[in-house]
């Protein structure tokens, strides 16, 4: 397989690198249905949505520990310690999937285990059984979630035509092809041009002419002095 299979960017193009626009497979309602369908996407299809879903199940179970934090004041101290690690590990997992260059080499130092596809999937079952133990029921529904992203994640390593064939192994990095965060937001900008001016009219529509106005003028400055820092005005 060609190392362009293997790649999964968090924001990926409409095209391939050839050119060519990207066949997705569509999902049927019916569980065989969808096994033939995931059974048929192709590596870069598949290892990009199972980015995608760890991101957002990441978000989840971080906010999901934060509920969890108010259980001190019930007095209820092991699941208030319980979502502190949950917490924490939800923060590594989206720190690990949004792959950010100034923390990735310490993520490496210290949790090289996330870096196959077999331990990362052992660390997302972990991370999911420890939601059960807090007393709140969004965190028993993270802790579905998780497991369940587990199991396809298993399901996956053993089952897919790629893996199967060798093409991909389980003791493979997953990041192989992974762009950093700040470039896919960058990008992600770029190609959004029209969502970074809304963004801006609406924090520009909440602040006073005035701060507008000086915001304005120090950004002009800024740019008369080839980008050097400009004290704002007293």
């Amino acid at each position: 397989m060609e190392q362009a299979d293997l790649k999964a960017p968090l924001y990926a193009s409409a095209t391939e690198a050839s050119g060519e626009p990207v066949a997705k497979p569509s999902v049927c309602a019916t569980p065989i249905g969808f096994w033939r369908s995931l059974m048929s996407w192709d590596a870069l299809t598949l290892l990009r949505y199972m980015r995608y879903l760890n991101v957002v199940l990441a978000l989840f179970q971080a906010l999901a520990g934060f509920f969890g934090l108010f259980d001190l004041a019930m007095l209820n101290i092991t699941s208030f310690l319980i979502a502190v690690y949950v917490i924490i590990f939800a923060l590594l997992l989206l720190a690990f999937e949004c792959r950010f260059s100034s923390m990735e080499p310490s993520i490496r130092k210290q949790f090289g285990f996330l870096f196959t596809y077999r331990g990362r999937t052992a660390f997302i079952f972990f991370v999911g059984f420890m939601d059960f133990g807090m007393a709140d029921a969004m965190a028993k529904i993270a802790g579905v979630l998780m497991c369940a992203n587990a199991v396809l994640n298993l399901v996956v390593i053993y089952f897919h035509p790629a893996f199967r064939t060798g093409s991909l192994r389980a003791d493979m990095d997953p990041t192989v092809g992974y762009t950093a965060g700040e470039t896919e937001a960058a990008t992600v900008f770029a190609n959004n041009a029209h969502l970074a001016a809304k963004a801006g009219t609406y924090a520009f529509g909440h602040v006073s002419p005035e701060v507008a106005t000086q915001i304005v003028q120090q950004s002009m400055q800024a740019s008369q002095n080839n980008g050097s820092y400009v004290p704002p005005a007293p």
